[in-house]
């Protein structure tokens, strides 16, 4: 019984000794590119651009979209595009239709609050678009909303440009037909 369980701690160790390499050799390093933000009057939007690579792999480049009621400063997260190319931050997909709705979109997510930023619905091209059997594949080209809640998304395709989709919506986006 003392023997399994020497050999027990000595596992528990060289685990332990494995994971700190482990984890130290696929380190993270994250560096601010840029910044950037909008605001309504009502509540902002915050953009910030970030090199995240790690020893091994190359660079990603992810930018983080931000909400904050104007005037307090607590800033909660709407969502996360990261590629493998360094954009400039889409400053023209950042929109505000009035002091209560705004919208925004980059590669293949939409994101839309109708409360003045208090709370954000995120939609996903590879959850949301009819023809998923080409994951990845689509991404978002064009989005225009109207303030009574209408509007129209394209869709493109890497591959096969004039492969184009257009979906409907009458709740600002918060659904697609």
């Amino acid at each position: 019984m003392k023997r399994a369980m020497k050999i027990n701690k000595r596992t528990c160790l060289s685990t332990a000794v494995a994971l700190t390499i482990a984890t130290a050799c696929v380190s993270q390093r994250r560096e601010q590119l840029d910044q950037w933000q909008q605001g309504n009057g009502t509540f902002e939007v915050r953009v910030t651009e970030l090199n995240e690579s790690t020893q091994w792999g190359p660079s990603q480049f992810c930018y983080h979209f931000e909400t904050a009621v104007t005037n307090k400063s607590a800033w909660n997260e709407i969502t996360t595009v990261c590629t493998d190319d360094d954009i400039e931050i889409p400053k023209g997909q950042v929109r505000f239709v009035n002091e209560r709705i705004g919208y925004l979109f980059m590669v293949r997510k939409y994101a839309v609050t109708t409360d003045g930023g208090n709370s954000w619905q995120v939609w996903d091209v590879d959850q949301g678009a009819p023809d998923r059997q080409y994951r990845n594949e689509r991404f978002i080209k064009e989005v225009k909303i109207s303030a009574d809640g209408s509007g129209t998304i394209q869709l493109a395709s890497r591959s096969r440009p004039n492969n184009r989709i257009e979906l409907q919506t009458n709740d600002y986006g918060v659904n697609w037909k």
